[in-house]
């Protein structure tokens, strides 16, 4: 029978006590949602509003009790929490019961309308001090020993609600013996008591597919069931984590802040050697690209990684301003440079210069740039310096512009150590196939004294080529 004290968590122990699923890893991982950029949590929902009833009520009523979230999180930060706590009666079903069976279902294309909002959540969530409780409880109205036999590796896929206070679990349940309390050791559990709609005490909610092993499943008499849990790390992980704000990342963020309100519309902005990660990269694309209608951006020589480029390129993909782009001397590697590649060939970008000098760039990564300049359009100027190819991606490349694009002006390899004089015949086939390129830059490369001239006389009977060397 509940007590004053249960009464008092209510909402809470009926999140706890949600009936779990069949506790197998038998799922995809899920994955996409990290690539999301951060928006508000209007714009987050959006496209759930057919599968939410009500759902837009709840964010207005949920935004109108969080005006002032604690640990420094923003209005729509603390209004996600918030919102996954929301429950009224009128509005039926509850918003964490809709996502949570979302995250149960193998397709993970179901997951997609959800990836905003995800985004959002877990963003705000990374932000939160961990719990410092190591142990944390949750029950269930079932004897659950048969599912969790000791030693099994099991997964539980929705965001889960837990407690630090066993004894709001077992004063709910009884002693009747038919329930089940789960003593769980986990280091990556977020207190969310002060983020949630209704007043809790001591409410921890751990992140989709957290995975644990059973220590051990003891019943004695007809007292309930216990089942000790302590969380294990997958390899790779079945969900991407984004790391916390650090306090000198959130002083990064308001210094950007402060300097783009000085920048004109439409104007041309440096940000290199800025020391811009990957969070500020979300500032970026909403203040600069969007807002500003930039033309020119500098982001070289930042520490920028292959999530960052994945949320600049997803911008790129529907911008209709931006021109030039140099991100160079940034850690995007193979995968950075597929997002780009990946909103550059339908044609829908803008951008006509793209500079990559060295980021890490592979020979998976010219195929896809390759791939990439089969279909664009737009594209003139492409700056690949001192990056880690070899000759194979040095004829894929040479390869597509001989015979595929001529749209293609200026080309920048130099600083390429693998284009020696094994690689000449296959430049001169593409001077003689390409119809574009005027700008080649070969300098610092592997190239002899002997080299260097063949090169010089294929192009003599190109008009106004530029060739360094």
């Amino acid at each position: 029978m509940a007590t004053s004290a249960t009464a008092k968590n209510k909402h809470m122990i009926d999140r706890i006590l949600k009936e779990l699923s069949d506790p197998t890893g038998n799922l995809p991982r899920i994955e996409g949602y990290e690539n999301e950029r951060l928006t508000t949590l209007e714009k987050a929902v959006q496209p759930i509003i057919p599968f939410v009833p009500g759902v837009m009520e709840m964010v207005s009523l949920v935004k109108a009790k969080c005006q002032q979230p604690k640990d420094n999180l923003s209005i729509d930060e603390g209004s996600a929490i918030m919102l996954y706590t929301f429950e009224e009666t009128y509005l039926k079903p509850s918003f964490f019961s809709v996502l949570n069976d979302k995250l149960r279902t193998a397709n993970r294309q179901e997951l997609r309308p959800w990836f905003l909002y995800l985004r959002l959540v877990i963003h705000a969530l990374a932000k939160l001090p961990s719990t410092t409780c190591r142990m944390i409880y949750r029950a269930v109205n079932k004897d659950l020993g048969e599912q969790y036999p000791q030693g099994k590796l099991v997964t539980w896929w929705p965001f889960s609600s837990c407690t630090t206070t066993v004894h709001v679990l077992t004063a709910f349940l009884g002693e009747n013996g038919t329930g089940t309390i789960f003593n769980i050791e986990c280091d990556s559990g977020k207190s969310i008591s002060q983020h949630s709609y209704f007043n809790s005490e001591n409410e921890v909610l751990l992140y989709p597919a957290r995975q644990f092993q059973v220590l051990s499943s003891v019943k004695t008499g007809g007292q309930n069931r216990i089942i000790q849990l302590r969380e294990v790390q997958p390899r790779p992980p079945l969900i991407q984590i984004p790391k916390a704000l650090s306090a000198s990342s959130i002083q990064q963020n308001e210094r950007l802040k402060a300097k783009i309100q000085q920048l004109e519309n439409r104007s041309k902005i440096d940000l290199s050697s800025q020391n811009l990660t990957d969070d500020d990269v979300y500032i970026i694309v909403e203040d600069i690209i969007e807002k500003r209608q930039c033309k020119w951006l500098y982001l070289e020589k930042n520490n920028i990684t292959s999530m960052g480029a994945s949320t600049l390129a997803k911008a790129l993909s529907h911008d209709k301003t931006l021109g030039w782009l140099d991100i160079s001397h940034n850690r995007l590697d193979d995968e950075g440079v597929h997002a780009f590649t990946e909103a550059l060939s339908s044609n829908d970008s803008k951008l006509k210069a793209l500079y990559l000098w060295s980021v890490g760039l592979t020979n998976k990564g010219i195929e896809y740039i390759s791939e990439m300049l089969r279909t664009n359009t737009r594209l003139t100027h492409l700056g690949l310096a001192e990056n880690r190819i070899t000759e194979v991606g040095i004829q894929c490349l040479t390869n597509v512009l001989t015979y595929r694009n001529h749209t293609l002006i200026e080309l920048d390899l130099s600083h390429t150590k693998s284009i020696s004089d094994s690689s000449i015949d296959l430049f001169i086939e593409m001077f003689k196939g390409n119809r574009s390129l005027t700008d080649l830059n070969l300098e610092k490369c592997n190239l002899s004294s002997g080299g260097k001239a063949k090169l010089l006389e294929s192009v003599k009977s190109k008009e106004n080529f530029n060739l360094i060397l």
